[in-house]
């Protein structure tokens, strides 16, 4: 077989068809290198499916990184942007980087993959308004602090991400069964969420309540807004 045409059945293979026949072939089937249930033609990629899907997609964080880091040292001139920045850049990472290598998966791994990413972005988000929160007052040195800081925490999730679906994509393929963790995960998940989210409020209530008794000009003036007093 030719190098062209080799390449050209893995991109095939890699939008759902068959490298042969191009018809559209079962997820599962690509998967686990099964026969096409067309042509009889085994639906194999050097590699493993999974390893190609990842990496595919993969190469857009190079694209998303420095989009973020510069977005994140312009918009921590603005006090509390850089986490609003970070907030969107994860998830759109979340749903265009992602969730693609996902559509590869049974119905039940899909969904707590799903889950279990979601929670992850969430508590990530939840941290990285907390540090926002915290830098505020230190003018000057919490824009530099809020990019970096923002930049690693999308980074560590997408790395994450894409190293997690890709073990899902691998056990898909060997036919494992859910095991335990897949669903015990979530619902420690939802815990750490709700204890960090009790903490992100009570951060916010503390840091308002500290800058407007510090009487810091404008960094008092936003407390006493979001504290509600005039």
């Amino acid at each position: 077989m030719e190098v062209w045409e080799r390449e050209h059945r893995q991109k095939l293979l890699l939008r759902g068809r068959c490298g042969r026949c191009a018809e559209t072939v079962p997820s599962s089937a690509a998967l686990r290198g099964r026969p096409c249930p067309h042509c009889g033609d085994r639906l194999v990629i050097p590699g493993g499916l999974g390893q190609q899907v990842s990496q595919r997609v993969g190469f857009w964080r190079l694209v998303i990184y420095p989009l973020v880091l510069f977005a994140t040292l312009l918009g921590g001139l603005i006090p509390l942007l850089p986490g609003l920045i970070i907030f969107v850049a994860t998830l759109l990472a979340h749903a265009f980087v992602v969730r693609r290598p996902m559509r590869w998966l049974g119905p039940a791994r899909r969904i707590t993959a799903r889950f279990n990413l979601s929670l992850a972005l969430a508590m990530l988000n939840a941290l990285n308004l907390v540090v926002n929160l915290l830098i505020l007052p230190f003018v000057g040195v919490s824009a530099v602090v809020a990019s970096v800081v923002g930049t690693v925490l999308t980074v560590i999730y997408v790395e994450f991400a894409l190293l997690f679906v890709q073990g899902r994509l691998a056990a898909e393929a060997r036919e494992e069964p859910l095991k335990a963790w897949e669903w015990a995960l979530p619902a420690g998940l939802v815990s750490l969420l709700v204890l960090t989210t009790v903490g992100s409020v009570a951060s916010v209530a503390l840091l308002a309540h500290a800058l407007q008794m510090a009487d810091l000009g404008w960094a008092s003036e936003i407390a006493s807004f979001l504290v509600g007093s005039s």
